[in-house]
């Protein structure tokens, strides 16, 4: 009997064993399967299209095998020396020491999502798996960082040691670097894509023109608009304080650059705000640069020239200020926030509402003073200052927004439509809200950020009116990350995302690993979401707004310029021009510029083919058929004309 229980003992312990060595061989076998595809892939990238669509041929499937092949080999020893390594006291015997090797290795699962992504146009034709694949990228990489966050680094005694001065120094000294690189990459490109003729009269030949009229003693002014002056639509006064670098800078490049570099500056608000919750100059670092990636970032920068645009950097400083305790720089930052445009102060009560529920006394009274100037600001703005005092700028001679809302405003009385709808039809705001356009747009404002703010506590009600700007709109442009109105919600999100993931930590009890594996995959979301739907590298995605980015500077393209910039320096600057959209941001440096379907005469008339219709084409044949223009020259689709004096009649 003792023989035979012997016997089945070993049995036992032998199938147990075999068990466990069956398990453990799930994740080096999957890690050996994607690391060979993978492998296959990088070194055969012209078969791309072939494996997106299963069209491999025999002996390209054997090549595949072969590298299958060859990784379970690989990863095998790689396991078997950690099984053989018996002479490391600190690592645990057997299975539980090569079980250490799987986290480290799990980032080599997210090589065939990686992989999948480079198929053509799957940022627009598929994107919904476009986000699965990122999210399946970054789970591969949770453990590792996770394990590499976890584990005790060695003290280099050697090294010199900084002090913290030293190391805040060099911190801020990065963060400044890469505000600079971001600035470069961005002016350089915007302004390509000015010169590469692919903006517009509205936007940027429209705050090109106030820059000119305010840096002349007409602040605001603005010949494009209706009554001749921006105040019709917004009341945006830091226009009017940045309008003396206009004197030696004039044209819109200056526009594109002080956008570019005004954007760029949030790298350093972040750099602070993720250092000061988080306890970490890296980390603080990390989401400089998760910033600097941000796919909505890019649209907003990129949508030619806009007041609302301005309001990001300084919105991320002033939550830092407000969120560290420090209430009179937070209060000063806020004096600039409100000067950016009036509705900046509807955000701000926000702003103020989280201060007054914080629980925090000093916050408390900055939340109430934020109220208060807030309110007491957009009442002077719009009785005092602008055309209209109706929340949606609604009445004669003006440019209303009430149309950015239709759907929630059905009625006449557009205003108490509104609310009204927003407070009886919760059915109807359900529908709106979870929109397919508008679900994809959070996905690109919050994944990012790992979806933290919702972490952040209190702090979540500053999102409530980028929600409700963005969620509760029926114009497509204001829910797409290509556009201006993300700066609304943005700014706001991230900062709020080193908040929520310090209360996460902190509610955890979780050492640095938790920190660390979150970082970690906060920015290979980051990387991904910015290849696909940013700016930085080229993709199917992307846009300025309306259009595509136009990147492709050569001779070609300068000579096309050169041509173009000859046609027009002929038009004397004192001169008054009218132009089509296509053409006007490159004459709208002047007191009098208007677009040609405003159907007012002026001195000159520059047309772009493509625009030659409607209300365009009406004007222009009245003019020719009084016999008030005459050709100057014409070149490609482009064309000028010159005013003359119409013929006596006989």
């Amino acid at each position: 009997m003792s023989a035979e229980r012997s016997r089945l003992q070993r049995l036992d312990a032998i199938s147990s064993a075999a068990v466990r060595f069956g398990f453990f061989c799930i994740w080096p076998v999957a890690i050996a399967v994607a690391l060979g595809a993978t492998l296959f892939s990088i070194t055969h990238s012209e078969l791309l299209p072939a494996m997106f669509d299963n069209r491999l041929t025999h002996p390209q499937r054997i090549v595949a095998l072969n590298y299958l092949l060859g990784s379970l080999i690989g990863v095998g020893v790689l396991y078997a020396a950690v099984l053989g390594w018996r002479y490391r006291r600190d690592w645990p015997p057997g299975f539980d020491r090569a079980r250490r090797l799987h986290p480290l290795l799990s980032f080599l699962l997210s090589g065939p999502a990686i992989v999948a992504l480079t198929e053509s146009r799957i940022e627009t034709q598929h994107t919904w798996r476009t986000w699965l694949y990122i999210a399946l990228a970054a789970a591969a990489w949770w453990p590792t960082f996770r394990a590499l966050s976890g584990r005790k680094r060695a003290v280099n005694l050697r090294a010199p040691a900084l002090s913290s001065r030293q190391r805040d120094f060099v911190g801020l000294g990065i963060a400044f670097v890469l505000w600079g690189a971001y600035a470069y990459f961005f002016t350089r490109l915007a302004i390509t894509n000015h010169h590469l003729l692919n903006t517009r009269i509205v936007d940027l030949g429209l705050y090109d023109n106030i820059f000119f009229h305010s840096s002349h003693g007409d602040p605001l002014g603005c010949s494009f608009m209706v009554g001749g002056n921006h105040s019709t639509a917004h009341f945006d006064p830091i226009l009017v304080i940045l309008s003396p670098l206009y004197r030696l800078w004039p044209g819109p490049e200056l526009l594109l650059t002080i956008q570019s570099v005004w954007c760029g500056a949030g790298i350093v608000g972040t750099y602070l705000l993720g250092r000061h919750q988080l306890g970490s100059r890296s980390w603080g670092l990390v989401w400089a640069l998760v910033y600097a990636l941000h796919p909505a970032l890019h649209g907003a920068n990129l949508y030619e020239f806009h007041s609302l645009t301005l309001l990001i950097s300084p919105l991320i400083f002033a939550l830092h200020f407000l969120l560290a305790g420090r209430i009179r720089m937070y209060l000063a930052t806020l004096v600039l926030l409100l000067l950016i445009r009036e509705d900046v102060s509807l955000l701000m009560c926000f702003v103020g509402l989280f201060g007054v529920v914080s629980g925090d006394p000093r916050l408390k009274r900055a939340g109430w003073v934020t109220i208060i100037a807030s309110l007491a600001y957009f009442a002077l703005a719009k009785t005092v200052f602008m055309a209209s005092p109706d929340l949606f700028n609604e009445g004669d001679g003006t440019y209303g927004f009430a149309y950015y809302y239709n759907e929630m405003m059905p009625n006449e009385a557009k205003g108490k439509s509104f609310f009204i709808t927003l407070l009886t039809n919760p059915a109807f705001l359900a529908a709106l809200i979870t929109k397919e356009a508008k679900l994809l747009y959070l996905l690109v404002i919050f994944s990012p950020l790992l979806f933290l703010p919702a972490w952040a506590g209190r702090a979540r009600l500053i999102l409530l009116y980028g929600f409700t700007f963005i969620l509760l709109a029926s114009r497509k442009p204001v829910y797409s990350p290509h556009f201006q109105y993300s700066a609304v919600i943005l700014p706001v999100a991230v900062a709020l995302a080193p908040l929520g993931l310090r209360r996460l930590r902190d509610a955890r009890r979780s050492d640095g690993s938790l920190t660390g594996g979150v970082m970690g995959c906060v920015l290979v979301v980051s990387l991904l979401a910015s290849w696909k739907f940013g700016a930085i590298v080229e993709n199917d995605s992307f846009r300025g707004g309306f259009r595509p980015i136009k990147r492709g500077w050569d001779d070609a393209a300068a000579e096309h310029y050169d041509s173009f910039q000859q046609l027009i320096s002929s038009i004397g600057p004192e001169a008054s021009v009218s132009a089509t959209d296509r053409l006007g941001s490159h004459v709208s440096s002047r007191a009098t510029a208007h677009r040609l379907d405003q159907n007012i005469d002026t001195d000159y008339l520059l047309v772009h083919a493509h625009d030659l219709k409607g209300r365009n084409r009406v004007s222009l044949d009245r003019r020719k058929k009084e016999g008030k223009v005459e050709l100057v020259e014409r070149v490609g689709v482009w064309t000028l004309y010159r005013a003359v004096s119409p013929p006596e009649p006989e």
